[in-house]
């Protein structure tokens, strides 16, 4: 008998064979790795994770920094703000920069976030952002919590809750002009490149906002000028989209972009959800599927084009980049996985435990996670599908099926287990079958305007094996 995957059944899609009008690629899950404490030993929570050239991580851990090389994890220290470099001996090394402080300034929170940019780097801590460069360090004073900072189109973004966002402009913090509408009332924000010069703002409980940058680039040359009291109400938008209740109802609170067309945000309650450029909902990643935790503090895509996911409870690897995707128990299917196929704009799988098909629920329930429906009447194995005239075959223990979108009725019985079909363009009306006691050819009257009938039975006496398959 021919192996099978058993239980926890895996169904894989290669994109390109599935891509029609219901794209199954974002209804599929991606491949997940999964990273515990029991793995790195360290505190649960990790509020970032990036991958050098070399392909080693490191994590930002509320007990420090973490160093994964993919076998091991190394500790390093915390409460600084510094930089890793390889020593004499090429060992990795941490430099800590707090001695380039006035010691009164050496008394910080936690740093939020570090920025790395041509003009130097940033470490963001609740009220003050640093900036090392050029062996120095520059204090900006925030008077708000700044543990919001981005870097877009090598300018440093920051939100204060009380007045709006501002930019680093000439070692000063300058007001975004009408970005006063975004306070504390907004919720967390995070803010990515989007198009030509242009800023997606997304917000926790105001929805998405699209500020249009390029007014301040004349001949490609970024010159901002925010006095100007001629910048108009209209160079900040409103695009609402397809995952702003999604945002709101599970707490906005990271985001990355995934490609040029596709931008991704982390949740603190139901993990990860993508939309497309013009804002239609793509895909959620969370705990149902996989990721190791719904609550995601960070997202970063590495030099392998995955998705490196912060969580409170370890981290996770996602596979963004691979076009395959699987459906799973995960999804609701059951028993092992014969066969899969589309038709008429649905995906069908057969199974030892009868026929599924991908489910068009948008229910709130369903709405984010794709799911299986079991179809009745077939509760035993389906081992194959064939698409003839107006009807999808499918096989049973003892006897053909005809498919017709969320219906099933016996076609014909049979006595012996089918286990696959074959059609030859030299017999166009005829479908042959593969049983436990050989082979067989059907002769069927096709008419769209018509049910499929079956005309005549015909048994082949010198093939009297078992049948697995039929090569037209």
């Amino acid at each position: 008998m021919k192996k099978i995957l058993k239980c926890n059944l895996i169904l894989l899609l290669i994109i390109s064979n599935f891509v029609y009008s219901q794209n199954f690629s974002k209804l599929g899950s991606p491949f997940i790795k999964n990273y515990s404490i029991k793995d790195y030993k360290a505190n649960p929570q990790n509020w970032g994770v990036i991958q050098d050239e070399r392909g080693v991580f490191y994590i930002g851990n509320t007990s420090g920094i973490l160093e994964f090389d993919g076998i091991e994890f190394y500790v390093g220290g915390s409460g600084e703000i510094g930089y890793f470099a390889i020593d004499s001996i090429g060992k990795l090394k941490y430099v800590s920069l707090n001695r380039k402080l006035p010691r009164f300034e050496r008394d910080f929170n936690d740093i939020y976030k570090v920025i790395s940019t041509e003009k130097g780097v940033f470490f963001v801590s609740s009220y003050k952002i640093f900036h090392y460069f050029n062996d120095e360090i520059k204090i900006f004073a925030t008077n708000s919590k700044a543990n919001f900072a981005y870097d877009i189109y090598g300018d440093i973004f920051t939100i204060n809750r009380y007045r709006g966002i501002f930019v680093i402009v000439d070692d000063n913090l300058a007001l975004l002009p009408h970005s006063d509408i975004f306070s504390d009332h907004s919720g967390r924000i995070v803010m990515l490149p989007y198009g030509d010069k242009q800023i997606l703002i997304a917000t926790e409980k105001e929805g998405i906002y699209i500020y249009d940058l390029k007014r301040f680039y004349k001949e490609g040359i970024r010159q901002f000028n925010f006095y100007d009291k001629n910048i108009k109400k209209d160079i900040l938008k409103k695009f609402p989209t397809e995952i702003d209740n999604f945002l709101e109802e599970h707490s906005l609170y990271c985001g990355e972009i995934l490609d040029e067309n596709t931008y991704a945000f982390g949740t603190l309650s139901n993990g990860i959800i993508t939309m497309n450029k013009d804002g239609k909902f793509l895909q959620v990643i969370n705990k149902k599927i996989g990721l190791a935790s719904n609550t995601v503090l960070n997202l970063f895509k590495n030099k392998d084009k995955n998705l490196l996911v912060s969580l409170d409870r370890g981290f996770s690897i996602v596979e963004i980049k691979i076009p395959i995707t699987l459906f799973s128990d995960l999804h609701g299917l059951d028993g092992s996985i014969y066969k899969a196929q589309k038709y008429k704009n649905n995906l069908y799988v057969g199974t030892s435990s009868g026929v599924y098909r991908l489910s068009k629920d948008t229910s709130s329930e369903n709405k984010y996670i794709s799911h299986f429906e079991k179809l009745k009447n077939v509760n035993t194995n389906c081992w194959d599908f064939i698409e003839f005239g107006n009807c999808l075959f499918g096989t049973q223990e003892k006897g053909v099926v005809c498919i017709e979108d969320s219906s099933v009725r016996l076609w014909h019985n049979l006595a012996e287990v089918i286990y696959c079909f074959g059609e030859k363009e030299m017999f166009p009306n005829h479908i042959f079958t593969g049983s436990a006691d050989g082979l067989e050819a059907f002769e069927i009257k096709k008419n769209k305007f018509e049910k499929t009938k079956l005309i005549n039975r015909y048994i082949f006496p010198e093939i009297r094996r078992t049948v697995r398959k039929i090569v037209g």
